[in-house]
């Protein structure tokens, strides 16, 4: 867990013992960008390429997750194939896009959903 307090300084660990950054690891060895996977089983992707054809852009869709050079969101693929659309249906209401691509934005929005299930069952 990372956290910035008031007074602006960054702690790793939990908020019951964590340390200021300083005093754990030195600041350039933190990447907030990369994946990880904490000991719960939640994993995170990649924030600025969850995947090799998507994009996370800050200011683009509102940073949303979308699909490289488009401005498909991997959430609205997601929304159509919970509605019970079959993957072949989904390709074919984008034919100009690449079905990897497809398959990619798919795959995230699934593991995005996983990483909600530990919260929704301690909650």
């Amino acid at each position: 867990m990372v956290r910035v307090d008031r007074s602006g300084a960054v702690h790793v660990g939990p908020v019951d013992n964590s340390k200021p950054i300083g005093a754990q690891l030195p600041l350039e060895n933190l990447d907030l960008i990369e994946p990880f996977e904490s000991e719960s089983g939640i994993r995170g992707p990649n924030l600025i390429a969850p995947r090799p054809q998507l994009r996370i852009v800050p200011g683009k869709l509102a940073g949303a997750p979308h699909l490289l050079r488009t401005r498909l969101e991997t959430e609205a693929l997601a929304a159509i194939s919970q509605r019970g659309v079959e993957k072949e249906n989904v390709y074919r209401l984008y034919p100009n896009f690449d079905r990897a691509a497809i398959d990619q934005a798919l795959d995230l929005e699934t593991q995005l959903a996983k990483n909600l299930e530990p919260v929704a069952a301690a909650a």
